[in-house]
């Protein structure tokens, strides 16, 4: 049976695969090259399943995820934001960039935990860039539930204008990257996990700095963190998981990685001593985006039971570590007092109230 053909251009990836399949993870170099071509869609289809067949059987090493995410960010369109811009009004915020993000794939269907965090960290002073898409693991993504709550998916040149009106922006991935789709086809036909799930954490195109990621797994932390590390990307990041989340939550001891100062420390952070009582992951259901939208809605309008529910308190503590990377709280447990305060005062639906507003007027 012959082979298939690669491409007009004849661009091969078998040194990789080779490579592979003899057991031997990818340097960042060799990472780098395969991706940069299937990124220009230089790849045959059947070379581009073999590989990311092959590193999902493996797990991805960090010296693979930090070379794809590089080539990724070579070819994606970037947003240039003012790392000292201070967005006054009723609900203030300043400073860093910050991205609350998590990796999806833990399979619990939670509420939209990072995506009401990062509305809350705008309402408690943070400037945030959030970074992601519609769900492709579970009921409902970023993007699915935003889109509910009247927050349009901007291009590329409305990113900078909304983080300047409201102190937030959504930065949809495929506005982004285009060179996804050139591997689009190929994920869509194996249907399983793939290395480009992992990758979105690490390609925020405001380039932020400061940075809560989550990771479906354990066994991620250190990839991440090593990626991060190789990519020089960022300035104070913690690559957090949470008994089975990829979130913080009042559920138990977080595995952690923080990084700062170039470097990467190992670490838990006691999430019911900082957000208790403790709760279970059932407390923490959502739905579908609709569902969900309601329920941030009714959330972020605020009042002492909603900031002292189970989900209060976990969107809460995410927003705590948003505010800890940030440089606007000492610690995390200092972070957590205000962002429930915030959430208390109703600032959050102020915040996404004006987001709305400002989405709304800019595709007038």
């Amino acid at each position: 049976m012959a082979a298939a053909a690669a491409p007009a251009s004849g661009v091969s990836i078998k040194s990789q695969l080779d490579a592979l399949i003899g057991g031997e993870s990818l340097s960042e170099a060799q990472a780098h090259e395969a991706c940069s071509n299937i990124a220009d869609g230089l790849v045959a289809s059947e070379q581009v399943a073999a590989l990311l067949a092959l590193l999902a059987c493996k797990g991805a090493a960090s010296t693979e995820v930090a070379g794809f995410a590089r080539a990724m960010r070579e070819r994606a369109t970037h947003i240039a934001i003012a790392d000292d811009a201070v967005v006054a009004g009723e609900v203030p915020c300043s400073g860093p960039i910050v991205d609350i993000v998590g990796t999806g794939g833990d399979g619990h269907d939670t509420l939209n935990i990072s995506t009401t965090a990062a509305i809350l960290a705008a309402a408690s002073g943070c400037r945030v860039a959030k970074h992601g898409s519609v769900s492709s693991s579970s009921l409902s993504g970023s993007a699915d539930v935003l889109q509910r709550l009247g927050v349009a998916m901007l291009a590329p040149e409305g990113i900078s204008p909304s983080i300047a009106a409201a102190g937030i922006a959504f930065m949809f991935a495929p506005n982004f990257h285009p060179a996804m789709r050139h591997v689009a086809p190929v994920r869509r036909a194996l249907g399983v996990r793939t290395i480009f799930n992992v990758l979105g954490p690490l390609l925020n195109p405001a380039n932020a700095r400061r940075l809560v990621l989550g990771v479906w797994s354990p066994k991620l932390l250190q990839p991440y963190a090593d990626a991060l590390l190789s990519l020089g990307s960022v300035e104070h990041a913690l690559v957090v998981h949470c008994c089975g989340l990829d979130e913080l939550a009042p559920i138990g001891v977080a595995d952690a990685i923080e990084i700062a100062d170039g470097k990467a420390v190992q670490t838990s952070i006691d999430t019911v001593a900082i957000a208790g009582p403790a709760c279970g992951i059932a407390d923490l259901k959502g739905g579908g985006p609709q569902h969900n939208a309601d329920a941030i809605t009714e959330l972020l309008e605020g009042g002492d039971v909603a900031a002292n529910s189970a989900v209060g308190r976990t969107v809460a503590l995410n927003a705590a570590a948003a505010l800890y990377v940030c440089g606007k709280s000492a610690t995390i447990h200092d972070g957590f007092k205000v962002a429930q305060a915030a959430l208390a005062s109703g600032k959050g639906a102020v915040v996404l109230r004006r987001w709305a507003t400002h989405c709304k007027s800019a595709t007038a």
